[in-house]
């Protein structure tokens, strides 16, 4: 994994609370990551990305979880997200995210899954979009 690159994290143990594991069933989260690898491999993107898979992302009451995550770009985190409607979403949201030069995304432009589960938007650490009001420095 190139550390420099935009990256994709997708949680493969996400699972809805009336999901039933059976022998050969594979969690959603997992769907949704070889859902995601296999439209992120065919995509035109402005960008090289990381597409990663993380086993849990502490996100259980709000599945299927990803996040967008770069130190030059605004973070998001997403969920509730379905691996048979959602791809198309994510697919279309990861673009706008890479042809931003700080990832910033306003709510009504994202696709309408992006939009009911966004779970957090996080400035960059040296960002100075409008958003961010200003700092505080502690010794």
């Amino acid at each position: 994994m190139n550390a420099e690159r935009p990256t994709v994290s997708v949680c493969t143990r996400c699972r809805p609370r009336d999901w039933s594991e059976t022998a050969n069933s594979e969690r959603p989260g997992a769907l949704l990551a070889g859902a995601l690898r296999q439209a992120l491999a065919g995509a035109d993107l402005p960008l090289s990305i990381n597409l990663r898979r993380v086993r849990c992302m502490s996100q259980c009451l709000r599945p299927c979880v990803i996040a967008f995550s770069h130190r030059d770009r605004f973070t998001y985190l997403f969920g509730d997200l379905d691996p048979a409607s959602h791809v198309d979403d994510v697919l279309v949201a990861v673009k706008m995210w890479l042809s931003r030069s700080d990832g910033f995304m306003e709510r009504g432009e994202r696709p309408p899954s992006m939009r009911r589960g966004i779970l957090a938007r996080i400035p960059p650490i040296e960002s100075f979009h409008e958003i961010v009001e200003g700092e505080v420095g502690f010794s």
